[in-house]
């Protein structure tokens, strides 16, 4: 049996665009507590990675990203591409209601 996990993601970039550190909280607010404290406006990005466990090891070959558009919605399916695994609706409503509530 393939089991899947989910991480939220804060990717932080330098000036140059290439990813310096990645933080992983654990809710989408969280993330977005900790971008407007902690980290410089425009150099950063949030996500949602996607995992399977093969045989009982995680799979990083198989990791997969979905980011924050800039409309604020999450991107429908991981890795933007309509043949991948598609974000499941609970992370879009996460989103919805954070951004909802701020």
């Amino acid at each position: 049996m393939q089991r899947v996990r989910y991480e939220w993601l804060i990717e932080e970039h330098d000036a140059g665009g290439d990813i310096f550190n990645v933080d992983h909280p654990d809710s989408f607010a969280d993330c977005i507590r900790r971008t407007e404290q902690y980290l410089t406006p425009g150099r950063w990005q949030i996500g949602l990675t996607r995992e399977s466990q093969i045989d009982g090891w995680w799979d990083n070959f198989d990791r997969q990203w979905a980011y924050i558009q800039e409309d604020g919605r999450l991107s429908e399916f991981f890795d933007d591409k309509p043949w991948g695994h598609k974000v499941p609706k609970r992370f879009h409503r996460e989103v919805e209601k954070s951004i909802n509530s701020a």
